[in-house]
């Protein structure tokens, strides 16, 4: 009994400095989360939690995808959501899959594409592609590419961006095209744009876990 004791004393203590350390605890629930995925989705999520849990505060950190692993690996968040592109293999770690949304073209709502219901990726190929720089969401970034190659098509990038959410304001300023992750649960109102479908590639699917 007395070694039990120790045992139990000794495991309550580490989590104590990890709490303090990391600002969790009873407390406070630190959710990470990677770009867009599911905004409007997340925020239906947090007010039902709220009213369920008054007493908890609640951490909304938004990550890119290379910090993300950190913040699992440094056990600053206690779960995250984020796109299976964007997986890795941690000790301990779970998934579900929440959501899916789909790679689509975006274009100005004035272009004259914008209103069909699909198009072939290779009637863009005048038109100046924007992207984000390889650096910023390697995943992004070879995704579409790997999307352009599976269908012949060579995008000619005009301009590499270092937010993919610029992506759609240049977008809607009329400064090029896309190939972007769309979803219902998203708004664009704010923005001058429109989705039109490639085609029904399994390759567009782009799924949504927690973690």
């Amino acid at each position: 009994l007395p070694s039990a004791v120790k045992i139990v004393e000794l495991y309550q203590n580490v989590i104590n400095e990890i709490g303090q350390e990391f600002n969790l605890g009873s407390d406070a629930l630190n959710i990470g989360y990677i770009g867009p995925a599911m905004d409007n989705l997340l925020s239906d999520w947090i007010k039902k939690f709220r009213k369920l849990y008054p007493e908890v505060k609640v951490h909304i950190l938004r990550y890119s995808s290379s910090k993300v692993v950190e913040a699992f690996q440094n056990h600053a968040i206690h779960f995250g959501i984020l796109y299976e592109m964007n997986l890795v293999n941690l000790p301990g770690l779970k998934y579900q899959e929440v959501g899916r949304e789909k790679f689509k073209v975006l274009l100005n709502s004035e272009h004259p594409l914008a209103n069909c219901s699909s198009i072939d990726l290779k009637q863009l190929k005048d038109e100046p592609f924007l992207i984000c720089e390889r650096s910023c969401s390697p995943n992004y970034y070879d995704r579409v590419f790997s999307i352009c190659e599976k269908r012949d098509f060579k995008p000619q990038i005009s301009q590499t961006l270092g937010l993919v959410g610029d992506i759609y304001r240049l977008v809607s300023a009329g400064l090029g095209v896309a190939i972007m992750s769309y979803s219902e649960a998203r708004s664009y109102d704010a923005y001058n744009v429109k989705f039109v479908d490639i085609d029904d590639g399994q390759d567009l699917i782009n799924r949504v876990v927690m973690a």
